[in-house]
């Protein structure tokens, strides 16, 4: 990322911001192979010159799998692969940390449901995975097991990844979207899946960008808060169930918003003094304020007064505090809260054995975080390996994954 840009973590299958800028490798053409909506040529990476993973800055978790990146533009991916979303060139399931083919420039990643996307250091986006509803950006309709670059992507300064859809938030404040597109997720004003990034509607001074199930937000220079996509449960926040192909302002926000976690139906944000709010879908608690009713508008999420990010997955959600702890609440039936009750919970609860982080990323039903000293622990669902402890044993406490 260019200037002075902040590191962020994706929020559940979200967006991140980089630090740094570094790497190198050259590309090659791919056939165009798309289908409808004009096709595309992608441009599959060439090898990496030397990249091995010095450390790692970033942690994201998609649906099934998890990605790491490193301050030598490296990427690590382990978890589910049927559909290549590990980007080592096979599909074969991985049960710890394995280096991504062809990437040594990466500065953020964002994992989704079955694809991966990470921004490189010239601006470019790299994506890998399902590409059936475009969102891997290559138009092909199948698995794309190596990265490619999206055509037309250029001057990114942000990456987020959805369901089946992913977008860029531009150097200039603009947004351009790709993939699945049957709630207006990609921002539009219509309902047509693209295989071609497409900018979003309106949207001309974004800051920070975030993507989830079926609705993406965005953060904007004049302090307000946008989202558009799937409203079946009130995740948009402006207090209808109506789908938004375009964005939309989110209502009842008390305070400035510092930073913004979309999940699986509902949303959530951290205004700047540290506590929280969230809205949407609440059958498991994920709003957090202690009811398990859903929400229309922004309700406080209770005993949370020292947030310094927050993610949300598919029906929980967890935050990261000053103290360097980690607090989740929400659904719990696959230890994503970091306890072995199983309980569902609504209200913040401190995920046990957890110190010194910096970040976390929930994926659908598990969680990754990332420690100051460049540890990752991860907890929850690992049917296909996505904790990264060489195991595919479910963990109700955090495990350290087998980083190379």
């Amino acid at each position: 990322m260019r200037a002075a840009r902040m590191l962020a973590s994706r929020a559940g299958v979200g967006m991140t911001l980089a630090a740094a800028s570094i790497g190198c490798y050259a590309s090659h053409r791919l056939a165009d192979r798309a289908e409808g909506d004009g096709g595309l040529d992608g441009e599959e990476t060439g090898t990496c010159i030397s990249a091995p993973c010095d450390r790692v800055v970033g942690v994201t978790a998609g649906s099934e799998h998890s990605c790491a990146w490193c301050a030598s533009g490296a990427v690590l991916c382990w978890g589910r692969n049927t559909s290549g979303e590990l980007g080592d060139g096979t599909t074969t399931d991985r049960t710890v940390p394995g280096q991504v083919d062809r990437l040594c420039d990466v500065m953020s990643v964002a994992a989704g449901s079955r694809f991966t996307c990470g921004l490189r250091s010239n601006g470019r986006m790299a994506c890998w995975g399902e590409d059936w509803l475009n969102a891997a950006g290559a138009g092909s309709r199948h698995s794309i097991l190596r990265p490619t670059d999206v055509p037309g992507v250029v001057d990114s300064v942000g990456v987020a990844a959805g369901d089946g859809h992913a977008c860029a938030l531009l150097g200039s404040g603009r947004a351009l979207c790709w993939g699945d597109n049957s709630h207006g997720q990609l921002g539009d004003g219509s309902m047509h899946a693209r295989a071609r990034p497409v900018g979003v509607a309106g949207l001309d001074d974004a800051i920070d960008l975030r993507a989830a199930s079926a609705h993406s937000c965005a953060r904007t220079r004049r302090g307000t808060l946008v989202c558009w996509g799937a409203n079946l449960f009130f995740a948009l926040g402006d207090g209808t169930h109506t789908d938004r192909w375009t964005p939309t302002s989110v209502v009842g926000l008390t305070r400035a918003v510092s930073a913004v976690a979309p999940g699986g139906e509902h949303t959530c944000v951290l205004y700047v003094e540290g506590n929280g709010a969230c809205w949407g879908q609440n059958f498991f608690g994920q709003v957090g304020d202690s009811t398990m009713t859903e929400r229309s508008a922004p309700a406080p999420v209770r005993d949370l007064a020292d947030g310094i990010q927050i993610t949300a997955g598919r029906g929980h959600t967890c935050a990261v505090t000053t103290t360097g702890g980690v607090l989740c609440w929400g659904k719990n039936d696959k230890a994503q809260l970091g306890d072995i009750d199983g309980v569902n919970t609504p209200v913040p609860r401190e995920v046990p054995g957890l110190t010194d982080v910096e970040s976390v990323s929930a994926g659908v039903d598990h969680n990754c975080a990332l420690t100051r000293s460049g540890e990752v622990w991860c907890w929850g669902w690992n049917w296909y390996g996505q904790l990264g402890d060489g195991t595919m044993s479910q963990r109700s406490r955090p495990v350290r994954a087998l980083l190379p």
